[in-house]
């Protein structure tokens, strides 16, 4: 079933990880729409990019916490979705989105520059979008490597 023209109920619960594990990554009708919303921002952000790749939209608790997901990341309520587009740097594609206006722009996170994603969120329906822009990166620790966020887009 399609959220939209180019989105579907698919991309949502797809997940790689859940799938290897027979973890039940369905979407909670409670969710959809959230996944709706995110849809029709992708729909407007498509339009200026082209196809866009889905890695990840839609995680169950279970999923979340298999991938190191944050406790209360959007993923779980179907709000955020991570994104790339062939051919084009995730930075070039955060640069995009932030110069949607139309776009009401709850996080737009770059990943693990230069070659990683694009994490792109909204807020919970009612909430006010709080524009975040940053970068998450891996830096090394005492005890290994520690994902950290900076303000701003650093690549």
């Amino acid at each position: 079933m399609d959220l939209t023209e180019h989105f579907s109920f698919h991309e949502v619960e797809f997940s790689r990880d859940g799938l290897r594990l027979g973890i039940d990554n369905a979407l909670p009708t409670d969710f959809e729409a959230n996944a709706r919303r995110v849809a029709r921002d992708l729909e407007v952000i498509r339009t200026k990019v082209g196809p866009i790749l889905v890695h990840s939209w839609f995680r169950c608790p279970k999923v979340n916490k298999l991938v190191s997901g944050a406790s209360d990341s959007a993923h779980l309520e179907a709000r955020g979705v991570d994104i790339t587009v062939a051919g084009m740097r995730p930075i070039d594609l955060a640069r995009v989105i932030l110069a949607l206006p139309e776009l009401q722009r709850d996080q737009v996170i770059l990943e693990f520059p230069p070659e990683g994603w694009v994490h792109y969120g909204i807020a919970r329906q009612g909430e006010p979008a709080r524009g975040q822009v940053m970068t998450a990166s891996n830096v090394p620790s005492l005890l290994g490597v520690k994902k950290v966020y900076t303000v701003g887009l650093n690549a």
